[in-house]
Formats: structure tokens, sequence, C-alpha cells
């Protein structure tokens, strides 16, 4: 007879947002799924996963008590009910922080972070802190770092809009300077560099509008080693709302050499839960024109914050 492994997990969240409920079952023959709603089926319901989105997940009508039948011919199991609210709040889950971790070498000398700042139709702009950590990477233990990183950050037509090598020696016309540098980083919460003679690179761009950037990473006269790209939601605390410009993507494209890996982080703030699309893409980029070099199997595992 089945079994629940997995039971769904309480959610909170804001009207408008996308809610997945999972359950993971055994049991032979392989079972069936019914998902429930305040103890009544929900039609079409009937997979391991239940997902609210668009126009259901648009209004407090889905707040309620959800559990899921598990079938098979030997019997039936019920899973724990997970409660979902739906609140009105002006802290709401979101991305508030996008890294990637990768190395810089000969054969990759340069890497690409790309996010997007939406979701379509949306109005507004985002505060950004973008950063390419190399020498202050060393005083947290990190062996190898790149000695001295770049950056540069363009917009959707591949229009650079910002760079910088040395981030307490800002550059172009309305750069931010070292102590405006200083302060932005201080609220986001990164991680304090070394100096104001830091080689470490960083931009601070106080109204970004929606839609695609791209921040390119490099090391200064080919210089190679570790380095970690970040880009932080910089918005006020307390002026963000459910119709604020939100990070809703990041992509990075990097060769992974052989018993190599490439580590992705990102932080979910605000006061209630984000639901998030994972994937690693391989033989895939051969639908964008990408036929050759790229990973056979890719494989990923995700992390909380403990590890």
């Amino acid at each position: 007879p089945p079994a629940i492994a997995t039971h769904p997990v309480s959610q909170t969240i804001v009207a408008g947002d996308t809610v997945a409920f999972s359950v993971a079952a055994t049991g032979l023959p392989t079972p069936t799924y019914q998902w429930r709603k305040d103890g009544t089926n929900i039609s079409g319901a009937t997979t391991s996963t239940l997902v609210l989105s668009g126009t259901t997940g648009a209004t407090a009508t889905v707040a309620g008590s959800y559990s899921c039948w598990v079938t098979n011919s030997l019997g039936m199991a019920a899973s724990n009910a997970a409660t979902l609210s739906v609140i009105s709040t002006n802290d709401p889950g979101r991305l508030i922080n996008l890294s990637v971790n990768t190395g810089i070498g000969a054969a990759s000398p340069d890497f690409t972070v790309g996010t997007v700042i939406g979701p379509p139709g949306v109005s507004g702009t985002k505060a950004l802190v973008v950063r390419a950590d190399g020498p202050s990477l060393g005083a947290l233990g990190v062996p190898g770092t790149l000695g001295n990183p770049q950056l540069t950050l363009f917009n959707s037509s591949s229009v650079a809009i910002a760079s910088n090598d040395n981030w307490g020696t800002p550059v172009g016309s309305g750069a931010a300077s070292a102590a405006t540098m200083l302060t932005a980083m201080a609220n986001v919460g990164a991680f304090a560099f070394t100096g104001t003679t830091s080689l470490d690179a960083a931009v601070y761009q106080p109204s970004l509008a929606p839609g695609g950037y791209t921040v390119k990473v490099s090391g200064v006269n080919g210089s190679t080693g570790t380095a970690l790209a970040e880009l932080y939601d910089a918005t006020p605390g307390g002026t963000f709302t459910s119709t604020s410009p939100k990070l809703i993507n990041v992509s990075v494209s990097q060769v992974i050499p052989a018993n190599g890996s490439l580590i992705l982080g990102f932080t979910v703030g605000g006061s209630t839960a984000r639901t998030v699309l994972i994937r690693v893409i391989g033989v895939g980029l051969s639908a964008l024109g990408i036929n050759s070099g790229t990973l056979a199997d890719p494989q990923l595992t995700v992390y909380n914050s403990s590890s």
C-alpha cells in the first residue's frame, strides 16, 4: 500500500504569487494522486505536485488547507494538511541576492551573468548593487582568488551602462563615489571588502528600468583565479510592494572542467514564501544554436543556508 514519504509544507504568500505543493509517496503498484482543498477534490489535480499560478494565484480565494490522497489497489494514504495563507504586506518574499562563484582561467578568461528585472508589464525602477569579488574573498578563506577583477554592466541592447575595475576608484559620469558604494553595500548586507584600496570591483545603479541585463566579469591583464559575481536588490526597506519590479531571473553560461562544478547562490528575503524554478541546461542548448562543447549530462543539488 502507499505511504507518504514527504508531506506538503505550509506557506504564506501575497496575492498573485505562484505556489507549489509537493508530496512524495512509495508503494507498488505505483500510486495515483488526488489533491484536495478544504476537504474537497480539486479537479485535474492528479500529479505529485500541485501548482497554483496565473489567475488561480492572483486572488486570496486560494487560501485554505491543502492535502493529497495517494491511492493504489492495495490501499490509500493521506498527507498532512498544509495551510496556504495569503496576506498583504510591504515586505513580500523576493529574490534579494544572486551570486555566481566560478573560476577564470586560460580556457575561460571571463564569464557573463544575466538577470531580468520584471515581470513583464511592471512599472518603476530597481536599484542594484553589482560586485565582482576577488581579493577580498581571500580574507574569507577562499584560496586561489582572482587578484584583480573587473566588471561591465550591459543593458538588453548590449550597450555598456557601467563599468569598474577598482571599486574605490569610480569611473565615468554619474559613477557612485566610494562613500556611496560603502553605504549601498552595507544597506544590502554585502560582506565588507578589505578596504577602499582593495582591487575588487563594484557599481551601484539606483534606477534600472525593467528588462534584461548582463554582467561580464574578467581579470585585468589576463589575471586568473576564483571570482564571485554578485547582484543585490538595493530597494530601500519598507518601500517594496507586490507590484514593485523584482529580480526574476539569473543565468550564467560557463565551461565546467572535468570533475569541476559551478556554484550559484540566491537569497530569498521578505516575510512570505517564494517559489523558484532552477534549471541546468547542457545538450538542450542546441535549441539556441550551441551545438558543440555542451555538457552531456548535467546534475544539480540545492542546499539550504546550513549547507
